[in-house]
């Protein structure tokens, strides 16, 4: 499967949009297994995931905190199963 490649800072401007722009974000959690990197932020009240291959951001979406179990698969899909499961962002 071919990622699409983002620029992190562009992620990030997107995400502050969504999440509205007073959102601090926290770092939550990093998960790593070879060269795939799944990193957690929360975004006021949103969970961010950030999902990276060989430092290249490859998927974003943006959860909130009732959907801990799909962002939890979401995660594992990347790491384990190596593909990306795309669904709606929350606006």
């Amino acid at each position: 499967m071919e990622f699409k490649k983002l620029r992190r800072d562009e992620v990030l401007k997107d995400v502050i949009q969504r999440a509205g722009t007073n959102a601090e974000f926290r770092p939550s959690k990093v998960e790593k297994k070879d060269d795939h990197v799944s990193r957690a932020y929360w975004a006021g009240d949103k969970l961010v995931i950030i999902l990276e291959k060989a430092r290249a951001v490859v998927g974003y979406n943006l959860f909130s905190r009732s959907q801990l179990k799909r962002a939890k698969r979401y995660s594992h899909a990347f790491l384990v199963e190596k593909r990306v499961l795309w669904q709606r962002s929350e606006q």
